[in-house]
């Protein structure tokens, strides 16, 4: 390992690496050292703000389905709807989207399998460090095992049938697609990710993104809702800056009150 790269060792503990390995795999959260820095030589430029607004219509149409299905509920009139379980889904779904370029419904073997790991593991969260704590739950890690081997199958599948169609001239812009494009990063010759870390970096994405965006969305519309001054404010500046059209990627920096509204959230 180079003296430059020995900063990266942190010595993230292995007890939570062999708890969490059906989930993350050797993702960038559990890597270190070289790898690491392989990683994430690899994967920023996928987040660079070019490529984010190039996801950005990958984004809108489920939540515009979303509210769509909202407004029809409210319509019939429906008294309640399951706030946290529709963001949770069209989260899930935006994740397949971005993630893999599939719709939830061509996606939702992997989504429903990946959310089955992701409650097995955190039902068990609890006994995370606790030496022989595979003991305690011995039907909850065989279950994750296989779970982890059944979502590595069927993400194996879709970068082989994504390698098969590649398009050089115009290559798909989803994560995957620009994890594979990843060749030469900060004009140095960069690696390209095996098949393997693909697999893993795609469920880091998902793992690290689905559920913690779910909640925040969840209570931000919860506090939106407690608070209508603010929700008002949002309106009357979203209505001002983007109007009543399609959601503008390039128009959103112009919500100037949303970060203060954010603060006081």
């Amino acid at each position: 390992m180079s003296s430059g790269v020995m900063g990266k060792s942190w010595g993230k503990p292995n007890v939570f690496k062999h708890d969490r390995e059906p989930m993350f795999g050797n993702g960038l959260v559990m890597v270190e050292g070289d790898d690491w820095v392989r990683h994430r030589h690899v994967i920023t430029p996928a987040f660079s703000p070019s490529n984010l607004k190039a996801m950005a219509s990958l984004m809108v149409e489920p939540a515009t389905k979303m509210l769509d299905r909202w407004t029809t509920l409210i319509n019939s009139g429906k008294p309640e709807i399951d706030v946290e379980r529709e963001i949770t889904t069209t989260a899930g779904e935006i994740i397949a989207r971005t993630s893999f370029g599939l719709s939830y419904q061509n996606g939702s073997k992997v989504f429903e399998k990946l959310r089955a790991m992701q409650i097995t593991l955190f039902n068990s969260n609890r006994y995370v460090g606790v030496p022989f704590s595979k003991l305690m739950c011995p039907k909850k890690n065989l279950e994750a095992k296989k779970l982890g081997k059944e979502i590595d199958q069927l993400l194996l599948s879709i970068i082989d049938a994504r390698k098969k169609s590649w398009d050089y001239e115009s290559p798909q812009k989803d994560l995957l697609g620009l994890l594979m494009e990843g060749k030469q990063v900060d004009g140095r010759a960069g690696k390209s990710l095996t098949a393997r870390e693909l697999v893993d970096e795609c469920k880091t994405f998902f793992f690290g993104g689905h559920e913690t965006t779910a909640l925040a969305l969840t209570w931000t519309l919860l506090l939106l809702a407690t608070h209508p001054n603010w929700q008002t404010q949002l309106r009357d500046e979203i209505r001002e800056v983007i109007g009543d059209g399609e959601i503008d990627f390039a128009k959103l920096s112009g919500l100037k009150k949303d970060p203060q509204i954010k603060m006081d959230l």
